[in-house]
């Protein structure tokens, strides 16, 4: 595996060493293309690791970069993608106030594969709805893990030949300790407590790790465990998008000017339509994880030309999340629903108008609501690879691999939402523009203010499966010349169930709508406690702190709820088989052009997909549909040593991604009956397919030092976009059960996934580092690592039917970079890291006529520092999220709308690790 491979992060993560498990880890290096072996270095401390890092990249051919650890814990991350932020051209999604899923190189993150141990892996979690709900993509959810587990994680970003195809962004091969990367019996133990600012909580983080080899170092094995609980509080406010008209002329004041009232009865469609927030809702996500995972691995050489290895991994994320809205919920309708009242009963006294948006208004006959909910979710991850390394002669090495991933993942969800009707509101976002300020017509703590509206019960499951066997074969033609060949099989299913009942109102033989709290039936199903709403939140003057909310832990059962049977979800069951057959030829050379040492490699790689997509909703005749592709992939790259000091690369390949996995499925996949959307999938989509080309040029100086530009391109020839088709739905031919019976005649917007047209990404990754060790004590132990990407893309969407428009793809922010500065001595020191990301857009169309949802740009900034009591013990302290940096969501690129801001404060940890 190249060098390079495990080498560029180190100088971002150094600290790093926060994801191996042994403070004297010798991490042993793989051999470049010709097969040479680098000499053996044992890190010891962050300095260590950096100069590792910048030897390995120099050494390296292609474009790629590694975060390699020695030490427990050692860096201010909570898991692996807030790790792998810090490497240039990554940047990451966050929830629950820590990193979920990566994108590389202003790519998504269904762009980007992801490997364990060598096998390619999914692993889903869940988010809130505005963040992406259940991941039923092929993004992987990095927060499964924690980052104990794990002692490397290369980053490719240029692939070659012999690499399984699937990422056109890059690829990240995630690798569990093995018992032969240490030379000793080891044991390594961390413990630490972990304070949360807004939850006001201690929880615990801990991790451990024994190897030892046997037999003269013929036989090793190794155990490492990692658990950790967390518990997060998210505050904020959030609109569920902004919507124009509906209101009713008379319902509109006299006061309010002709003008204004003639621009409140348009749509979206108008160019002049004003918007207000669908929901204007305070937020509270209180979420509670307990994070496993555990590693075993067994590594054998019966023989001197014979390796074994096999690793195993499991890992369970426990979330339990409640969630407390309270918001104005008749915004969001247009018709009348039971005892409240929809938009068209809205009375508008006055608004205040700021472009296309009333960022202030007083209104009457408003139901506000107050809804509460409780997810619970589970996902099992289960990984087992078996790697055969023979070298049967000096010149020949043939590997057969195997390997099986399966993660199933669970959610249950329990909601009781409760009422007040026809009262006043008014919401005013002119003190601050996030988070507006609201006042109700009511005691928003009184139970005898709140009626009972609904109970509501869904539960989502999904299931991801990866088998892979895999053959390689390595031939020494010359000392210069090597020839590599191999085959593949790989076999992957996704699998998905839903069901829900959305509007329970009859519960214990009683129908319960608009009956109000205080009645003997709901006793013990609401509790009147506030919980410190708008801590940390910058919220304005009179927000309230606190207001009626269902207990959780014992509404449901007084509701009885249990007896209630859930339909099936539409568009469910349903999923997609894949099964991909996989060869290649490449040869790699080691030799000198025009005296100048030069390496590199070139190949062919050809892969058969055929995939079979079904959907078994019981609303509709069972669909299954199946289609196949070939695809032939080249690939170049070459590195030439200008100097001792300098290097130049080139690459280019050819790669693919395969759509994402709710886009295949041939079923109903959205039924909004408020925004009027229909979505649905297509099977007959064709996958991303991308030419690219990565440069570089590099000097190397000092023992720590690099400067580097690396310019890089990508051609995608065709991006999936949502085709937008209008028609009202009785023209649309769909059941008529999917909607209400007054929309039948209504218009709405059918949207489906289509290949669109293809786009360009240009970027440019700048590195500088120095370790500042040629200056006089004390200042000797200064160094700092800067690193900065740019990229740029645009491509042509549909953000509305009949309307083509170019914006940047989502998910690219133009602008991203990193910089830590750090201190060391034997005996203590500390790193200071800053994380930039520019804002980007999240999807296109953004829904209810905005053009797109996103995100505004987010600075991160963490420390961590550690004293060393003696060679064994260390003491750690660490700062993370310090700015209490807030998750800002928007939609619509002009009217700059808030859809949704969450503050999850600040975390502090303090640990021990000893290691042996």
């Amino acid at each position: 595996m190249s060098k390079l491979n495990r080498a560029f992060y180190l100088m971002f993560a150094a600290g790093v060493s926060a994801l191996s498990l042994s403070a004297q880890a010798q991490v042993a290096n793989g051999a470049d293309a010709g097969g040479e072996v680098l000499e053996e270095i044992i890190v010891t401390g962050f300095r260590g690791s950096v100069a590792k890092a910048r030897d390995l990249k120099r050494d390296a051919v292609g474009s790629r970069e590694s975060i390699v650890g020695d030490d427990v814990a050692a860096f201010p991350d909570l898991n692996l993608a807030e790790s792998l932020q810090r490497v240039p051209g990554i940047t990451i999604t966050r929830d629950a106030g820590e990193g979920r899923q990566v994108s590389m190189r202003g790519l998504g993150p269904d762009f980007t594969r992801v490997k364990l141990n060598g096998m390619e892996v999914l692993g889903t979690t869940q988010s809130i709805d505005s963040r992406g709900g259940t991941n039923r993509s092929r993004s992987f959810d990095f927060n499964l893990f924690a980052s104990e587990l794990f002692n490397r994680m290369d980053i490719v970003k240029s692939t070659a030949a012999e690499e399984e195809e699937g990422g056109i962004a890059g690829a990240i091969d995630l690798r569990t300790a093995k018992p032969f990367d240490y030379n000793k019996f080891t044991f390594s133990a961390a413990a630490k407590g972990s304070y949360g600012a807004n939850s006001d909580k201690v929880d615990p983080r801990g991790a451990v790790l024994i190897a030892d080899t046997f037999a003269d170092g013929r036989f090793g094995a190794l155990v490492s465990a990692a658990y950790s609980k967390r518990n997060t509080v998210e505050q904020g406010y959030s609109t569920v998008r902004w919507a124009a008209g509906g209101w009713t002329p008379g319902n509109i004041s006299n006061s309010i000017d002709p003008a204004t009232k003639t621009r409140l009865l348009k749509t979206s469609s108008a160019a002049d339509a004003l918007y207000y927030p669908r929901f204007a809702r305070y937020n509270e996500y209180v979420h509670d994880q307990d994070r496993l995972g555990v590693t075993a691995a067994f590594q054998a050489k019966p023989a001197d030309w014979v390796q074994m290895d096999l690793d195993l991994l499991y890992g369970k994320l426990k979330s339990d999340r409640r969630e407390y809205n309270f918001d104005a919920f008749a915004f969001s309708t247009n018709n009348t629903n039971g005892s409240g009242k929809g938009l068209p009963e809205i009375k508008v006294d006055d608004v205040t108008i700021d472009r296309n948006n009333i960022i202030a208004g007083k209104f009457r006959d408003v139901d506000v609501r107050s809804d509460s909910q409780l997810y619970q979710d589970e996902t099992d991850f289960r990984a087992a690879t078996l790697n055969t390394k023979l070298t049967p002669t000096e010149d020949l090495t043939i590997n057969l691999y195997g390997g099986y991933q399966e993660a199933k993942f669970t959610d249950d969800q329990q909601g009781m939402y409760v009422f007040s009707p026809n009262t006043s509101f008014s919401y005013d976002f002119r003190q601050n523009d996030k988070v507006a300020a609201q006042t109700y017509g009511i005691n928003v703590t009184d139970p005898a203010a709140w009626q009972f509206f609904q109970a509501r019960l869904r539960d989502q499951a999904v299931d991801n499966r990866f088998r892979t066997v895999r053959l390689d074969a390595n031939y020494a033609l010359t000392d210069e010349f090597y020839l590599k060949a191999g085959l593949d099989w790989r076999r992957f299913t996704y699998d998905s169930t839903s069901h829900a009942f959305d509007s329970i109102t009859n519960l214990n033989g009683r129908a319960l709508r608009g009956v109000s709290l205080t009645d003997p039936a709901l006793a013990g199903t609401y509790t009147t406690t506030p919980y410190k709403f708008g801590k940390g939140l910058d919220a304005p003057a009179g927000t309230p702190t606190g207001w009626i909310v269902a207990d959780l832990d014992n509404a449901f059962a007084k509701l009885g709820t249990g007896a209630v049977v859930k339909p099936v979800s539409s568009g469910f069951p349903q999923g997609v088989a894949e099964t991909t057959k996989a060869a290649y030829v490449q040869a790699d050379w080691d030799r000198s052009l025009f005296g100048l040492p030069m390496k590199g490699n070139i190949g062919l790689r050809a892969i058969r997909t055929e995939t079979s997509a079904y959907d078994r909703d019981p609303s509709f005749p069972a669909v299954s549909i199946s289609r196949s592709y070939t695809d032939w992939l080249p690939s170049f790259n070459v590195v030439l040593e200008t100097s001792e000091e300098t290097r130049v690369r080139f690459g280019a390949n050819r790669n693919v991604t395969r759509p994402s996995l709710n886009s295949l499925v041939p079923a109903i996949s959205s039924v909004n009956t408020s925004g009027k959307t229909i979505t649905y999938g297509n099977p007959d989509l064709d996958p991303f397919r991308a030419d690219s080309v990565d440069m570089s040029a590099e000097w190397y100086f000092g023992k720590q030092g690099i400067l580097a530009a690396q310019p890089f391109y990508k051609k995608v020839k065709s991006f999936i976009v949502d085709g937008v088709q209008t028609m009202t739905f009785r023209q649309s031919g769909l059941p008529t059960s999917l909607v209400p019976a007054d929309d039948l005649d209504v218009t709405y917007s059918f949207n489906q996934p289509v290949n669109g047209k293809g786009a360009n990404i240009y970027g440019l990754e700048l590195i500088y580092q120095q370790g500042l060790d040629f200056l006089p004590a004390p200042f000797d132990g200064l160094g700092y690592i800067l690193n900065y990407t740019y990229a740029y893309s645009r491509a042509e969407f549909q953000p509305a039917a009949g309307v083509t428009k170019k914006y940047d793809l989502p998910g690219l922010s133009r602008n991203s970079a990193n910089a830590t500065l750090y201190y060391e001595t034997d005996v203590y020191g500390g790193r200071v890291s800053v994380n930039y990301r520019d804002g980007y857009l999240q999807s296109i169309p953004g829904g209810n006529g905005n053009d797109v949802s996103g995100y505004h740009s987010a600075l991160n900034l963490d420390v961590s520092l550690f004293y060393n009591i003696n060679e064994k013990l260390k003491v750690t302290l660490e700062g993370v999220n310090l700015t209490n940096q807030a998750e800002d969501q928007y939609v619509d690129s002009v009217g700059d709308r808030v859809y949704s801001f969450t503050r999850s404060g600040a975390q502090y940890l303090l640990g021990v690790r000893y290691s042996y």
